[in-house]
């Protein structure tokens, strides 16, 4: 998306080798600032932060003369792509478990994940709502609609210098978006690793504290991808994604039931029955998302769904039997639910 934003200034970025040199030479650079450490990662979106949200506040202000509210009603469902809408819907709005695999990271984060998150759901869906409202309400031509077309609408009501600050702040905020996964996903892989469920090789820290197998293998990733559309790599991370949060969703529950006592940086105040009342709606979404490519006879999406699933089904066991048999190095340090759950007992006992 970084390139596809930044085509509409260099067309070169649009396909060949020119698209995929910069891709690399992008990932190099984001991949090292990652490297670096989460204090620079952080710092870095913090100050482009500011770049990213002003223009948009410009757009929604000088829009407004512009706007007619009818618009706003008028919708060719004929034209609408259902099957691509909620998926590019559901990845825009998605992987807000990501912060979880930094928790370790954070400083009382029982503390400042509930206020973040909160205030990243206001400032999330006013930053899509608001500007959306402003260029629809400028054009609702659905032929418009074009990756980029937030700055046609800028050029439209302000000049080419909104045009401009438009395209940089949606390249930028691609930035962030790059950043913030890559983070998660390596420090992820490194506390499976650390807690002895993957290799322990990708446990091992940079002199910055970063995990550096992860963030490589992350990176690794990122250029692979660079060969699909923006269409297509949606897909395959929603189907991947739903898998892995209806996972998470069953891990969440069962290790309530049966380690209530278990150290956690944030517990959700929820007695059981109500955790699976509240993920509910969630589950019949990502089941949802899940069908969508059968509902298209999309086999491509189907066998690269069922892929991943017996990809997983694989190497779980061979993990497991890797670990017995010595053949790759696993960390000792695992959980012990049983003398947790003891343990609150017995200080249940104590209380009484």
């Amino acid at each position: 998306m970084f390139a596809d934003n930044l085509r509409i200034f260099v067309p070169a970025l649009n396909q060949g080798w020119p698209r995929m040199a910069f891709l690399v030479t992008v990932s190099l650079l984001l991949t090292y600032l990652n490297y670096r450490g989460l204090n620079v990662v952080g710092q870095t979106a913090m100050t482009t932060t500011l770049f990213i949200i002003t223009p948009f506040v410009l757009l929604c202000i000088l829009a407004a003369p512009h706007v007619e509210p009818t618009n706003w009603l008028q919708v060719d469902w004929g034209s609408v792509k259902w099957g691509t809408y909620l998926n590019i819907l559901f990845w825009n709005l998605n992987y807000w478990d990501s912060v979880s695999c930094l928790a370790g990271e954070v400083d009382n984060p029982s503390r400042t994940f509930p206020r973040a998150l909160l205030w990243a759901v206001l400032l999330v869906v006013a930053s899509y709502f608001l500007p959306t409202l402003a260029a629809l309400g400028v054009s609702v031509d659905s032929a418009d609609w074009q990756l980029g077309y937030y700055g046609k609408v800028a050029q439209q009501v302000a000049g080419n210098w909104l045009a401009w600050w438009v395209v940089l702040a949606a390249a930028a905020s691609q930035i962030g978006q790059f950043q913030a996964e890559m983070s998660s996903d390596s420090y992820q892989l490194q506390g499976m690793a650390e807690r002895g469920f993957l290799p322990k090789c990708l446990a091992r820290r940079s002199k910055h504290g970063t995990p550096t197998v992860g963030i490589l293998l992350s990176s690794l990733g990122v250029v692979c991808l660079g060969f699909f559309s923006f269409v297509d790599i949606v897909e395959m991370l929603n189907a991947v994604y739903c898998l892995a949060e209806l996972l998470e969703f069953a891990a969440f529950v069962r290790l309530r039931m049966v380690a209530p006592a278990l150290p956690r940086p944030y517990r959700v105040p929820l007695p059981t029955w109500g955790l699976v009342l509240m993920l509910l709606p969630a589950s019949l979404l990502l089941v949802v998302i899940l069908l969508i490519p059968l509902w298209e006879r999309n086999y491509t999406m189907i066998c690269t769904t069922t892929g991943a699933i017996v990809l997983g089904c694989v190497l779980y066991p061979l993990l497991n039997l890797a670990k017995e048999r010595g053949w790759v190095a696993f960390a000792d340090l695992e959980f012990d639910f049983a003398h947790s759950t003891a343990g609150k007992c017995m200080r249940a006992r104590a209380g009484k």
